[in-house]
Parts: structure tokens; sequence; C-alpha cells
């Protein structure tokens, strides 16, 4: 038996080996204009940079056999010696002191310092745009070097004296610091006492002026007139609790009134009222709180003896009072003419505690400073210079061909970068095969973007377009969607909103019009209603209606134009669009309709509502509206899941707003092109073989 050994290509790999072309043909601009801009910046940069030339010499460190007082270096090997140098030659300090020699500035990062490999051999190399320049840098280098090696003990040892000197400066300032503080703390605890002072002044001054109020008030009252003045103040507490009583029913009402009335000019009468009323409460409420306290404070009085003994006790109080002002006026005249507080506070110890061991610190950090300097010794390794410095006779930099090349080639790659970040942050359809395998619909239209403007009926206006080309094939491919079924109601819907479901609806239904059908077109979105503003009618009456007020088909159905098109728009807008469209009476409004017309295009809101869903149920064919490049893929698989769950018959996809500079991108199809002659577009498909979506119509 023959045995085929043909291995078949896997359809995903050429899927997206064809994607991956795609995409990069569709952003060959932006990589060209990438390569071109980094080069361009990247040659015109080198050119306009200044030549750098390079000068290089070496210097040799020998070791110092002089000196009886060890030295650190004594104890570090060749290249240990090496590395300290090459750091000492790296100091800023250094670098200072040459540029003050030659006269002008040294750029740190063109001094390059290097070690020969297992030598005490240090290259020196240093870059500027005059090549004399950079050798006279070079040798003062060397020079400047062997001279600092003569002091760079005693450097090692100012190291350690000017850090001493940083810890004096900040110890100094700790102390001006805390002093600070201190006559902060004193000043502040003055203040407070001065304060104190004011206020025992004053609280005593009230209760001396209290006090000779009520001995005043005391003076002339007995028990039996105590007693008949609560016998009144009760009479009359009781009168006003019978008036509050009432003013709180007045209010009630009011309120009650207010809540329910309709009219704007009684309820602000009402709300005027209401005001009063309260304000009214509010002093009776008052009233009687003032009689209550004067009964409190008269009803102890009722006693016999009691008035001389409250008297007696406010007089003793009184003379209490007025022995301790004398000595509170003299406690702040003194505060405020010595100007020094009584006593201390704790705060105030702290902070002559700190004081007085932060200045014993300073005074240690200064016996310190001057062990530092007792202690300076000299013992250094030599430095020599091998050979003289030499100038390069071509410059170093820039290399303006490898600098450009290698520019183009980053700026390709960070485009490439870019657009593929991009392609994969973008999770939105963008391909029939997209569709044809995640969704698995077919693509059954092709609609170009519009253009820009007021919403209108596109395909009425300009019926020689490719849109209008396009409507036209969407018709025809609609025609044979199921022959032994003809289709009476069509749903257009989409995954989201401002995805051009109604501008297909509205378009779809003239095309089919125009195509000689009596057609019926409902807008049954009824939350974001559109389809009278594309046909320029208005929307007073419309589906609505029919639930609100039974009002008849003829009485909401108008005519569009010369047409074969009825059209049915939203009317009001229900607070209850899914309960309205979910209703038995909906059931009988598209039973209804099916009679009225040959075929019914009905605009269903976006699948973001449950309306979309129960409408899908009823219709016979479903038509989903797709923009490429902006639909995100879980939301159309969310709808397709819905239709699937509602039994609703899908008849395909229209991808919708196809941008006309990206048919590559999203059509599934090569081209649109003009035919010369015909006047008329039409969809050439993307592969070879394919068979075309619809016929291509006849030229006239």
């Amino acid at each position: 038996m023959e045995t085929n050994h043909t291995r078949e290509v896997d359809p995903v790999d050429v899927v997206d080996l064809r994607h991956l072309l795609v995409l990069l043909r569709r952003w060959a601009w932006l990589l060209a204009l990438a390569v071109l801009l980094g080069s361009a910046i990247a040659f015109t940069v080198g050119k306009l940079q200044t030549p750098i030339y390079e000068a290089h010499t070496q210097v040799m460190i020998t070791r110092s056999s002089q000196g009886s007082i060890a030295d650190i270096t004594q104890t570090l090997n060749s290249q240990q010696i090496a590395q300290v140098y090459i750091e000492l030659l790296s100091q800023d300090w250094l670098l200072d002191a040459v540029a003050g020699r030659i006269g002008g500035e040294i750029d740190k990062d063109r001094v390059k310092i290097s070690e020969a490999a297992n030598t005490q051999i240090i290259g020196i190399s240093v870059e500027d745009e005059d090549p004399a320049r950079a050798v006279l840098i070079a040798d003062t280098l060397v020079d400047v070097l062997v001279e600092q090696n003569e002091n760079i003990q005693s450097g090692r040892y100012a190291e350690a004296e000017k850090s001493l000197d940083v810890q004096i400066q900040k110890m100094e300032e700790q102390i001006a610091s805390i002093q600070a503080q201190l006559e902060q703390a004193k000043s502040d605890a003055l203040t407070e006492q001065i304060t104190t002072a004011q206020n025992n002044i004053q609280s005593t001054q009230s209760a001396i002026t209290a006090t000779e109020a009520e001995i005043r008030k005391l003076n002339g009252m007995t028990a039996p007139r105590a007693e008949a003045l609560i016998d009144f103040d009760r009479a009359r507490t009781e009168e006003l609790q019978t008036k509050l009583t009432s003013q709180l029913a007045e209010s009630q009402s009011l309120t009650t009134q207010s809540a329910t009335e309709q009219d704007p000019a009684l309820a602000s009468a009402l709300q005027t009222r209401l005001l009063e009323a309260e304000t009214a409460i509010e002093v009776t409420r008052r009233e009687i709180q003032s009689l209550q306290e004067e009964i409190d404070w008269l009803t102890p009085l009722a006693e016999l003896g009691m008035v001389e003994k409250r008297l007696t006790e406010k007089e003793e109080y009184l003379a209490t009072q007025q022995a301790l002002l004398p000595s509170y006026q003299e406690i702040y005249t003194s505060l405020v003419v010595s100007g020094k507080i009584e006593g201390t506070t704790d705060k105030i110890s702290n902070l002559e505690n700190n004081l007085s061991l932060y200045q014993q610190i300073y005074l240690n950090l200064l016996d310190g400073r001057e062990t530092v300097r007792l202690e300076r010794m000299q013992n250094m390794p030599n430095v020599v210079q091998i050979s003289s410095s030499t100038a390069s006779e071509e410059p170093v930099r820039p290399r303006v061909l490898l600098n450009t090349l290698l520019a183009g080639l980053v700026a390709l790659m960070l485009a490439l970068s870019v657009v593929f970040l991009m392609e994969y942050l973008d999770d939105s359809v963008k391909t029939a095969d997209q569709v044809n395998e995640k969704l698995r619909l077919p693509v059954i239209g092709y609609i170009a973007e519009m253009q820009r403007g007021p919403e209108m009926a596109y395909v009425a206006e300009h019926p020689r377009s490719p849109v209008a080309e396009a409507f036209r094939t969407l018709r025809t491919n609609l025609e044979f969607a199921d022959v032994d079924k003809p289709i009476k109601l069509l749903l257009v819907v989409s995954p989201n909103p401002s995805e051009g479901k109604s501008s297909v609806a509205v378009n779809l239904a003239i095309t089919l019009a125009q195509g000689g059908k009596r057609v019926l077109l409902i807008d049954a979105d009824l939350r974001r209603p559109r389809v009278h503003r594309f046909l320029g009618l208005t929307n007073r009456k419309g589906l609505s209606d029919m639930f609100r007020s039974s009002a008849t088909f003829e009485q909401v159905v108008s005519a569009w134009k010369n047409e074969n098109l009825a059209v049915i728009t939203s009317g009001g807008l229900p607070p209850n669009p899914a309960d309205i469209l979910a209703s038995d009476k909906m059931a009988s409004i598209l039973k209804t309709v099916r009679e009225k017309a040959d075929i019914v295009v009905i605009d269903a809101p976006p699948f973001l509502v449950a309306d979309a869903t129960i409408l899908a149920g009823r219709a016979d064919g479903v038509l989903l509206v797709i923009q490429p490049g902006k639909t995100p893929m879980d939301s159309a698989l969310f709808t397709v899941e819905q239709l699937k769950r509602a039994d609703a018959h899908v008849l395909g996809v229209v991808l919708n707003r196809i941008p006309r500079s990206r048919a590559y991108s999203y059509g599934g199809y090569r081209s649109i092109y003009y035919q010369k002659g015909y006047g008329h577009y039409y969809i050439e498909p993307e592969r070879e073989g394919a068979a075309p979506a619809a016929p291509a119509p006849t030229p006239k």
C-alpha cells in the first residue's frame, strides 16, 4: 500500500506568518521613518560634533626605601600600589590642579586611567579637540602626580583632619541649635506663666462679678417670695409647654403639606411658614429652659433659713475671691516686669543637660584634631614617567559612518519593539480570519469608513460610492444566506456602543428598499436611539408609544422619501426598556410587522444590555456588526455566546468602518479600488482562488 509522506503545513503557522508580513507592511512607513530619522540624527550629530584627538603616556610606580616610619603602602604588593595610584589619578582635585596650570577646564570623562596587567605601569589617555592640548594635559597630569606624591601622606592625614573639622562644625551647629531651643523654651515657659496669671485674674474677676450679682438677688429674697416665684414660673412653664405642643403640631402639619405639595409657589410659601414655625419653637424652648433654671435656683430657697445660709456662703466665697485677686495681679506684674520664669521645666532641664554634653564632645574633637596634626609623616613610593606623551594623527571620535549605521539599527529595533508592543496590547478584532477562527462566523460584509460629518443616510446621498457598493454586496449576501427560509425579521446588533450598528441598519434598509423590497426599519434601541437622526425624522411618536398609549401601527409608522422604506422610530425613552422588549406585547408587535413588509430591519441596542438578547431570540436572523481595530475580542466572544444561549440565528458578521488607509490589515481582502470606465467600486478577495463575497455588478 502506498504511503503518502507529504507533510501538511500548519494553517496556524501560515496565518501567523502572513499576519506578521501584513503587520510589517502596514507599519513599514514607521519603520522606514524610524531608520531614516535615527540615521539622519546620528549623521547630523556626528557632523556637528567637534573631532576629538587622543594623547597617551605611561608612568611606573617604584617602591621607596627611605624612611624609618612604616607606611600603609609598605604592606601592599605591586598591583595593589598601582590600584592606589589609579584611584589617585581619578580624583577631581588632581585634575583641578592640572586645569589651573594649563588654563581652562578639563572634562573628567576625557581622562582615562588604565593598568598594564601584572605590572606597576599605569597608562594615561587624554582626549581633547586640540591634539597639542591633549599632549599638554597628559604631561602636566604626570608632573602634578609626581609633586603630589611627596605630600600624599600628609594628604591622608588631611582627610582625617578634614573629617574632624566637619564634625567640629556640625557640633558647633548643634550647640547653637540647642542654645536657641533653650532660649525658646524659656520664652515659651514665661509666656505660658503670664497667660496662666492672666486667666486666673480674669476668672477671679468673673467669679466676683457673678457672686456679687447673686448676693444682690438674695438680699431681696425670702422663703415665701421664693415659693411664690416658683408657683408663677411653673404656671408660666405649663402655658409655654401647651404653646410648644401646638407649635410642634403646626410644624408637623406644615412638613407633611410641603412634602406632598406639587405647586412650586405653594411649596415655597409652606417652606417659609415652616421656617417661621421652627424659629418660634426654638424661642419657646429657650423660655421654658430659662424658667426651669430659675425654678431650680429658687427651689432650695423656699425652705426656711436657706436664703440666709446661701447668702452667707456667697459672701464667704466673695471674700475668698477678693483676697486671691491681689496675689494673682502681683504674680502677673512680677512676670511681666522681671521677664524671668518661676522655677523650671523638664524640657528646660533636658536642654541644659544636652548643652553641657555637646560642649564636652566639642572639646574632645578639638583635642583630636590637634593630635592628628602632630602625627603627620611622609613615606611614599616614587612615580616615574616612562615616555613622553604622543597624540593620534586621526580623530578617535566621532565615527560618523559607524554611528549612523548603529543608530539606524537601534531605531529600527525600537520601532519594531513599539509595533510589536502595540500589536500585543491590542486585543481587538482585526481581520476576517480572526472572525472565522475565533467567532466561528462568516464575514458577509465589508463596509469602509464613511466620510466624517453629521449623521445621514450615506448610501442615499452617495449612491455611487464604495460604501454604497459594499452595502449592495451585503444585500446580495443576505439574499443567499438562507434560501429555504427567507428572512423576515433581521436584527442588527453590535457588542459595544459606537461601533456603527445604527449606521449599518439604516443604510442596509435603504439599500434593500432600493432593490425593490418593501422594507420596514424599526429603532428598538430604547436607550440611545439614532435612526431618526440618520433619516431626519421626528421622534415624538414611535415604538414606545405602542406600549404606553396603545398607538396603532399606522399611527407610529413614517414613510421615508420616495423609497420603499417605512420607519418606526423609538419614540419616548421608557424607564424599563428590557421589560418592554421581553413582554408579550412586543411579540405581538413583531408578529404584526411581519405582515407589513417584505423584510423588517431592527436596530437593536448593543449587547452591553439585555435588550439585544431578548430581541435576538425572536428574530429570523441576526447581523453582528464589528468595528475592526476597536471591538475587543472578548466582547465579541461574549456576544456570540449570548446569541447562542438565546438560540439566535446568526447570519454573519459585518466588518464596519474599515479604515481606507488600512485595507491590508482589517479587510480580509487585498484592496478596494476604482475600476476605470464603470463608475463604481468592487472588492477583490485577498487569497488567490477564493470566491468573491458577491458577484461583481454588471456595468451600466
